[in-house]
């Protein structure tokens, strides 16, 4: 659990983000969810639609403990088309399914 930011020569900024604490569920969820449009859970639902107050209701104690870093991995490791809304959830998952409404 660590996020180091340094400046190279040119003076980029580089971000080197662990997410270690996650769950391996629910990385599984997202990566499945972004990779084959599997339809997730409640919990990875709401984080995905952007929906706090939703996502530590849903979410067991392993998940509300690394809320932080599961927000990091979607941010920098998901397509942003694919969470951010209730609307950019249902259309990737339709890209899939070819069906409008998930739930």
């Amino acid at each position: 659990m660590y996020s180091i930011a340094r400046t190279g020569l040119e003076g980029a900024h580089m971000t080197i983000v662990n997410f270690g604490t996650m769950p391996e569920a629910t990385k599984y969820a997202l990566d499945a969810y972004v990779e084959r449009g599997q339809c997730p859970g409640h919990f990875v639902t709401a984080v995905l639609e952007n929906n706090l107050f939703e996502a530590v209701n849903r979410a067991d104690e392993g998940n509300l403990a690394a809320l932080v870093d599961i927000v990091k991995y979607v941010y920098n490791k998901l397509p942003s088309d694919c969470w951010g809304s209730r609307e950019k959830v249902e259309r990737w998952l339709s890209d899939f399914t070819g069906e409008i409404n998930y739930r």
